[in-house]
């Protein structure tokens, strides 16, 4: 981390298979996410934020099934995770992608946050997805997660109503919804 590196993510990073953490947040590495990351099987801690890592979440992440940490902030991302990857993700306590431009509704922004799939995140402590275009509902399956500390939506174009949930929620110390949002 802050490294100055820059450049492309290599497609070799794919064969360091053991690796647990990897930390290449705040540099200025210019990439496409390689689809090889996905055989980091044993990762548990990915920071990528303040790079410019454009493009989609790669499908071949569905593998990476020991995530905890996703640092994804400030990276110029682009699209979304698709369900297939982030319904693997069960380990899950801190999601940060904030200030990108993840686009659609929730259901296919934030790989299909049906409340099933959020139900599967049981020690997500910390979800941030602020600062995106992110459209739709919010799930009322957030607010019943007994873990989640922090809840940031803010500045994405959310409608509906705020699910009784996330009032309810006896864990949650900070949740940020507006402005930007229409409730």
């Amino acid at each position: 981390s802050d490294m100055f590196l820059s450049g492309s993510l290599p497609t070799e990073i794919g064969g360091l298979e053991s690796l647990k953490g990897l930390y290449l947040q705040n540099n200025q590495l210019v990439s496409n996410l390689p689809s090889t990351m996905g055989n980091l099987v044993e990762l548990r801690d990915l920071r990528m934020f303040g790079n410019v890592i454009t493009g989609d979440i790669p499908a071949s992440f569905r593998y990476l099934v020991n995530l905890e940490v996703v640092y994804m902030d400030s990276c110029e991302l682009r699209g979304g995770l698709t369900n297939d990857v982030i319904r693997k993700w069960r380990k899950l306590s801190d999601f940060q992608a904030f200030g990108n431009n993840i686009q659609g509704e929730i259901p296919t922004a934030l790989g299909g946050l049906t409340n099933d799939v959020i139900r599967k995140w049981r020690k997500l402590s910390d979800f941030q997805a602020f600062g995106n275009n992110i459209q739709g509902e919010i799930p009322t399956a957030l607010g019943e997660l007994e873990n989640l500390k922090v809840i940031n939506l803010a500045e994405n174009n959310l409608v509906g109503t705020i699910p009784s949930s996330i009032g309810q929620s006896g864990n949650l110390r900070t949740c940020f919804l507006l402005p930007s949002n229409t409730f």
